[in-house]
């Protein structure tokens, strides 16, 4: 299921571009598998680095996980993520949501 409010997420390409100036609340949700590590990229540069680490019994209770950051960011600006290890699980009742809201604007 895929659900997009405003205009700073697209879909084709799993990119969100800030559609005003603003401070802004990012988060993710996944299930992790053989440690899943995700680069948050802010046009096209890292700035954060995310891990999924498998919990200690390597199972599947142990994965789900879930971040929150903030971003300040200009109007245009790009932030994606970036899958460099790992797995995310995808399926029918496995979602992954990546969430972008503005918090404030900024002049």
């Amino acid at each position: 299921m895929l659900i997009i409010v405003g205009n700073g997420f697209n879909a084709a390409n799993g990119h969100f571009v800030a559609p005003v100036a603003g401070n802004y609340e990012f988060s993710l949700y996944g299930r992790g598998d053989n440690n899943a590590y995700i680069e948050v990229r802010l046009n096209g540069q890292l700035v954060q680095y995310i891990t999924q680490q498998n919990g200690p019994n390597n199972d599947e209770d142990d994965d789900d996980e879930s971040h929150i950051f903030h971003m300040k960011l200009e109007k245009g600006d790009d932030v994606n993520l970036y899958l460099t290890g790992g797995t995310l699980l995808a399926r029918s009742d496995i979602f992954i949501t990546f969430i972008g809201k503005l918090i404030s604007e900024v002049a």
